[in-house]
């Protein structure tokens, strides 16, 4: 993200998006929440400007990247192009802007901390199986070997 924007102000944009979901019955489109969250925002002109090359209004992509930390923390699942607010996500909507997203983000990487430790047992069973594959070949080709050098002789 190339702008930087306090952490306190992002808690209280995706607190409005998130306000906006709860209104709408608990899911909705990004693009609706948006829609209807910027006039409760406060948005200055230059959040309000539109790229020129991604087409994106200037705070959207801030939307966006920051809703997979509150994904992962478990207070929105995203699904059929949807977003649909959990108990959790509600629990977390009465909490002031600033730890809401540092509840966010700290559960996001505990997830993520947790996805590097599946990933390396997984690779740590992965390294075994090829550990076994290796002695099962190197037994087959010694065994194949053996009995060819017995055919030779005979």
């Amino acid at each position: 993200m190339a702008a930087k924007m306090p952490l306190q102000r992002i808690g209280e944009i995706m607190k409005v998006v998130f306000e906006e979901l709860k209104a709408a019955g608990g899911e909705a489109r990004l693009k609706e929440l948006l829609e209807r969250a910027e006039p409760k925002l406060q948005l200055s002109e230059y959040a309000k400007e539109v790229y020129e090359k991604s087409g994106y209004i200037r705070w959207h992509p801030f939307v966006h990247f920051y809703s997979i930390d509150c994904a992962k923390a478990g207070y929105i699942r995203k699904a059929d192009g949807k977003w649909h607010l959990t108990q959790q996500g509600e629990d977390a909507l009465k909490q002031p802007p600033l730890v809401f997203m540092q509840s966010a983000q700290r559960k996001y990487r505990a997830w993520k901390s947790a996805q590097a430790d599946i990933k390396a047992e997984a690779q740590d069973i992965v390294d075994e199986d090829d550990e076994s594959e290796k002695v099962v070949r190197q037994t087959a080709y010694e065994q194949a070997f053996e009995a060819s050098q017995v055919e030779i002789e005979e």
